[in-house]
């Protein structure tokens, strides 16, 4: 099974910063596993220009590996708390999806 991490970020007031989701396996697979996933507009919204989205990027694990990290450009801005996610989508090889929701927490 395959699942995502939720995270903590301190947004600069300028410039940006990245979100690392880390996406982990559950055990070692003999064989390549992929996914796609996807961003999705919490209280920061990309329509804001708050965080760069994903709108389907493959994720794939090598033979034996068992985390993967995806990175999101977060855009500065000098609001208070605000959150976007990071959602599994389309696993192939026979996977399953544990937590399919990954959150990032942005605090300015």
């Amino acid at each position: 099974t395959v699942s995502v991490d939720w995270i903590n970020l301190i947004r600069p007031t300028t410039g940006t910063t990245t979100a690392t989701f880390t996406l982990s396996l559950s055990a070692p697979s003999p064989s390549t596993t992929s996914l796609t996933v996807r961003t999705l507009d919490g209280t920061a919204t990309a329509a804001d220009d708050d965080y760069v989205p994903i709108t389907g990027q493959l994720v794939t694990f090598a033979p034996g590996q068992t985390t993967a990290t995806v990175p999101v450009t977060v855009k500065g801005e000098e609001e208070g708390h605000s959150y976007f996610g990071l959602q599994l989508i389309a696993p192939f090889n026979g996977v399953t999806v544990e937590d399919d929701y990954g959150r990032a927490a942005l605090e300015a």
